[in-house]
């Protein structure tokens, strides 16, 4: 292998890390937008609600 292969497929490496770090920045940005979903007891599903003695 030639010194030029090597720094070839090391100048490809950086450049796919890079691409890649900044498609998980994007997914964890989209990811923080969206709420996390309210869980319910079945309670409160159907419409109780406590009273005061």
């Amino acid at each position: 292998m030639t010194q030029f292969g090597r720094a070839l497929r090391a100048h490809t490496a950086i450049v796919e890390n890079k691409r890649l770090s900044h498609v998980l920045r994007v997914v964890k940005a989209q990811q923080e937008i969206q709420k996390a979903p309210t869980v319910q007891t079945n309670s409160s599903k159907g419409g109780y609600e406590k009273r005061v003695r």
